[in-house]
Parts: structure tokens; sequence; C-alpha cells
């Protein structure tokens, strides 16, 4: 039985390979399970075309598709699609929000067959075999929500993987590798990689979602890390990778740890990554420097430290400063990631957080609106009423909806969330802001010493005329 493994369409510039499917895919290669991978997204298909695409998959069994929160609307109309052009075939699907809803994602698509909740390596495995009649029953793979007699059984949550070292890597042979794009900042080359050494999140900030890892933190340990990258150099030629890890540097330890063994086996590769302020200090941002790390990304979210115990961040604004200082004084660029419109929000803190974008000065700011993702705090919060308005309801209505980012390559929409300062408010405050920073004269002087590649000017270039595209049309 072969698996047909899709990412849905997508309107965003600019694909991003999806690890998660892509270790889905060694997973099943690893149990001797054929497989094939659709990424609607990166091939730039359309339903019509992505529908054709699927009909001449031949010996398909199982469809899997990956469904997020922000395009869970594009991802049930892949379930149909698959459903008409593969009638025979079972269809799951997994990600951030049937991991959230299972039961509601049942409910809402007759066409579904099986949702997955949580990691799903170890699950869709042992659904293939179970398909096959040689493995345990349906109703004791854990994670599997189905419906049987239009009744939804639900089994008990997958069990994370707890020994990361054990997953195979990601089967990037089946993906179009060609056809990824990383948008700046975070391209100097055009052979580039992404990574995940690490699952699961122990903070609990209220409008993040952990309904596929959980907060229980583990990470490969460092050979395995090691023996991934040389892979990719060996392989592909890579020579750059970006680390899509929650919080990177969580361990400081593991981190210092890798980044010595980068620099004893003298392994060549440019990096980047995500990390929370209060988890970096001097000494690990100077060996970070030391074996390639060019960028790191920070979840600044407000400038007001009333908004950031609203929402559980557990660090202080002179945590961000000094995080910030040391960043720089160790020669890695910054990229500050900034949130409008946070529980207790006003027209003071909303201006108080752009003031402090600028007084950061970092090499790039990233703005994004505050949205309710189901399994999140705020989300719950809103379910049980106490945000009022009528927040959640089973159909998204448009007046609720958003996209998360006041960006071009965004995509995808989820419900806004209403407090006290209002929706135009916050989407002029974010145009301004962005047109503020980045056109300012000193700053575009100092970009341009910057540039390190023609590979990175050219996609800055690439990214301004798509910017400019999209401002002729909003």
């Amino acid at each position: 039985m072969k698996v047909l493994l899709i990412n849905p369409p997508s309107d965003s510039p600019q694909p991003v390979m999806p690890l998660g499917l892509a270790y889905l895919a060694a997973a099943l290669e690893c149990d001797n399970v054929l497989v094939e991978v659709i990424d609607a997204w990166a091939e730039r298909l359309d339903f019509d075309s992505l529908e054709k695409r699927i009909a001449q998959a031949k010996d398909v069994g199982l469809i899997g598709i990956t469904v997020m929160s922000p395009v869970y609307p594009t991802g049930i109309k892949t379930v149909q699609v698959a459903r008409r052009a593969s009638p025979y075939a079972k269809i799951i699907i997994g990600g951030t929000h049937p991991s959230s809803l299972p039961e509601q994602c049942l409910q809402e698509c007759p066409e579904l067959d099986f949702v997955a909740v949580g990691e799903g390596e170890n699950l869709i495995v042992q659904l293939v075999r179970a398909l096959q009649g040689k493995s345990i029953p349906l109703n004791e793979i854990k994670g599997l929500w189905y419906r049987n007699n239009n009744k939804v059984i639900t089994n008990h949550r997958a069990e994370p993987v707890q020994n990361l070292d054990e997953l195979p890597f990601p089967a990037r042979h089946l993906f179009p590798l060609e056809k990824y794009k990383v948008h700046p900042p975070y391209r100097l080359y055009k052979s580039f990689a992404t990574m995940i050494t690490s699952r699961g999140c122990p903070f609990q900030c209220a409008y993040c979602t952990k309904s596929v890892s959980g907060q229980n933190f583990r990470y490969q340990s460092t050979e395995r890390v090691i023996r991934e990258i040389e892979f990719l150099i060996d392989k592909y030629n890579i020579k750059q990778i970006h680390f899509y890890d929650d919080d990177f540097t969580i361990n400081k330890s593991r981190v210092e740890e890798l980044c010595e063994e980068l620099i004893l086996r003298r392994i060549k590769i440019t990096w980047s990554c995500v990390t929370r302020v209060d988890l970096v200090n001097e000494r690990l941002l100077k060996k970070m420097k030391d074996s390639g790390c060019f960028l790191i990304s920070y979840g600044v979210e407000s400038g007001s430290q009333k908004i950031l115990d609203n929402i559980r961040r557990g660090y202080h604004v002179g945590q961000i400063k000094e995080a910030f200082r040391l960043t720089k004084k160790a020669g890695i660029r910054t990229l500050g990631y900034f949130m409008a419109g946070l529980p207790g929000e006003t027209y003071e803190t909303l201006n108080e957080t752009v003031k402090f974008s600028f007084e950061l000065d970092p090499d790039f700011v990233s703005w994004s609106v505050t949205v309710l993702y189901p399994g999140s705090k705020l989300y719950e919060q809103a379910l049980k009423g106490e945000l009022g308005n009528n927040y959640v309801s089973t159909q998204m209505r448009a007046e609720d909806l958003i996209t998360s980012s006041r960006s071009p390559f965004a995509h995808g929409h989820a419900y806004f969330y209403r407090g006290e300062v209002p929706k135009e408010y916050i989407l002029d405050t974010i145009d301004k802001s962005y047109k503020n920073f980045y056109f300012r004269v000193g700053y575009i002087a100092r970009f341009l010493t910057k540039l390190q590649t023609f590979t990175e000017a050219l996609c800055y270039l690439n990214t301004f005329i798509q910017y400019l595209g999209w401002q002729k049309k909003s």
C-alpha cells in the first residue's frame, strides 16, 4: 500500500519545506512503506491541478494532509479534493488545528476518515499496519480519532517521541527542494536547509498553542545534530541552515557543545535560529557567532511590562534590552518579533511598543496581530466566554478573521482578538511602523553595508518588489 502525503496549496510567495511531513515520510520508509509526496504550495498547484495529480497517483491506500489553523479552510478543501480524486483511499489529517480540535474536524468534514492528535511518526506507521491487518486494532492506536457507525471514537493522545535521536533524518529526497524559498532576513545562500532539533515548549505564553508536541522539552544529542548537518553538506552541498526549534537555546550547555563541535570539526555552515531573550548570555552568544550563527530572532512581543505579564511571557523589559545589546556585541544580527493587540493593549501600550522597537534598533522587525489559535490559553478563555463578544463559533465569520501578520508573505486567517484597540488602528499602526523603521535613510545605509552575498541582495530586491505590488493592491 502506498501513502500519499500532501501539503495544501497556498498563495504565499515563499514556500517552506514542511518538515513535519518529511519526518512522517521518513518513518514510513523505515517501515518499508512506499511514500509519495505532493507539495501543492511549493509546486504552485491550484485545486484543479492538485486533483489531477492525486488521481494520477497509483495504489494509494492512505492520504495524509497537514492542516494548520490559519489555513484550516484550505486544508478541508484539500481533503475534499483528495476524496474526489481518490474515492477508495483513507484520509487522515494532522497538524496544529486537528490536534487542537479533532472531534470538530471530523464533524465538519465527512470526507475525513481519521484525525491525528499529537506527534504522528509512530501513529501513521501503526495506522498503515492496521489498515493492512498487520497490527493492533484502530481503537488501540494512541492519538487516532475516527468514526465508527457515525460515532466519533477518541483514543488517548499519542505519546510524544521521547528519544528524538531515534527518528530518521527527514525524507528530503521526496520533496521539490529547488522550489523552497526562505524569506528575508534568513537567506544568504542558494543552498540552504531547515532543521528541527528539539520538540516541546515548557513556557506558558497565552497566545501560543502546544497541541502537537506539548510542554515536555526534548532534544536531539549533539552528535545526532552534527550528523544531520554533515549529511546535508555532503548530500546537498548546503551552506546555510535555519533551525526552526521554538526555543533553540533553552538548554544552553547543549548549544555550547554543538557550537564547540562545529568549530572543532571545522564544519563550515552559516546558521540562524529563534529563541527567547532570557535564554542567552554573553559566553553563549560568542560561541554561537564563532560557529557560524549570523542571525537570532527574538520574540519581544511588547515594550510594556504590563502586557508581557498579561500574556505570561516570563521575562522583563530589561532582559529584552540586555539580550539585544549582547547579541549585537557578539556581531550577530537581530530580528525582533512584535505583537499588536495583546490582552490589556491600549493605545498607549501599543505606541510604547512601537517606540521600543526603535529603541532596541534591531536589524529587522516583524509585526503580527494577536489572534486566537485553537489550543491556546486565549482561545480557551474565548470558549468559556471570558473574553466577551461571542468570539468563537463553529463557523468562522468574516468580520472575526484576520491574517496573523500584516505582511504580503502571511497567508491564512484566524480569529482576531478584539480588545480595546480597534482592528483598523492596529493595522494602520503596524503599516506606519514598518515604513518608519525600514525607510529611514540611516537604516538603509547601514543595511546596504551589511549585505554579505549576491543571493542575499537579490532576495531583498525580489521581496521589495513583492512588497510594492502588495501595497498597490491593498
